[in-house]
C-alpha cells in the first residue's frame, strides 16, 4: 500500500521574509515620526541653563520689582533638597538667596515671583516636580492658576501644566520667604506630546506600507 505524500514544510524563508519586511517598514514609521516628537521639549528646569552664577532661563523679581536672571544659589542650605547638577539646582533672587533685611524667623516679608517662558510645540502636558524656602502662594501657567504646590526644603508631590499654547507659554511661581536663604526648586521630569498632523500622517503611511507588504506576501 502507497502511503500518501507527506505533507510539505512552510516555507519558513518567506515567513522570515515577511517579518524582515514588516521590522523594516515599523522602524522607517517610527523614524519619520520621532523628530517631530523630540522637537518637544517644555521647559528648563531650575538651574540647568546656566552661566555658573546665573540662571539664563528663569527670572525673578524681588517685591514687585524689575525681573532680572534668577542666582545659583551658593552654598546651598544644608536643609534643603540636595542639587542634581545638569538636571536640577536651586535658583534665588541673590547668589547666598538672602536679602538685605532677612530675618531667619519664617516671615513672609519678601514677594518673589519667579518666571520661565518655552515654546509649546507638539506639547500636550507637562508633569514637574518643586521645592521651596520658605512658602509658595501660587503658580500659574499663562495667567491661569495650576492646582498644584511645593513641598517645603523638598521635593513634594508631582504636578502637571496643561492648556499649553502652541506657542510661546509664561510659567510663574509665586513665593514669600524672610529673606534668609530664600529658593525655588522645579525639576520638569517628564513630558506628553501631540504629534502634529504631518507627523500622524508619516506614521500612517508607514503602517500602510506594512498592511501592503502583508497582503502581498500572502498572495504570493
Amino acid at each position: 500500500m502507497v502511503g500518501r505524500p507527506s505533507p510539505s514544510p512552510p516555507p519558513v524563508r518567506s515567513s522570515v521574509s515577511t517579518i524582515r519586511t514588516i521590522v523594516r517598514h515599523a522602524v522607517a514609521a517610527a523614524l519619520l515620526v520621532a523628530p517631530a516628537l523630540a522637537a518637544a521639549q517644555g521647559p528648563a528646569s531650575t538651574g540647568t541653563v546656566t552661566d555658573g552664577v546665573n540662571d539664563l532661563a528663569w527670572q525673578v523679581s524681588v517685591n514687585s520689582g524689575a525681573f532680572f536672571n534668577a542666582f545659583l544659589v551658593d552654598p546651598r542650605p544644608g536643609v534643603w533638597e540636595a542639587n542634581s547638577p545638569g538636571n536640577y539646582q536651586w535658583i534665588g533672587a541673590a547668589r547666598s538667596g538672602s536679602q538685605q533685611g532677612g530675618v531667619p524667623d519664617g516671615a513672609a516679608r519678601f514677594a518673589y515671583t519667579y518666571r520661565t517662558t518655552f515654546l509649546g510645540t507638539d506639547l500636550a502636558s507637562v508633569t514637574f516636580r518643586c521645592a521651596v524656602d520658605n512658602v509658595v502662594r501660587s503658580i500659574t501657567l499663562n495667567g491661569v492658576t495650576v492646582d498644584a504646590s511645593c513641598g517645603t526644603f523638598h521635593f513634594g508631590a508631582l504636578g502637571t501644566l496643561s492648556g499649553i499654547n502652541a506657542g510661546l507659554n509664561t510659567l510663574q511661581f509665586a513665593t514669600a520667604g524672610d529673606g534668609v536663604t530664600d529658593g525655588l526648586l522645579v525639576d520638569f521630569v517628564g513630558v506628553t506630546t501631540t504629534p502634529e498632523p504631518a507627523s500622524l500622517a508619516l506614521l500612517a503611511t508607514g503602517l500602510l506600507g506594512i498592511g501592503v507588504a502583508v497582503r502581498r506576501r500572502r498572495a504570493a
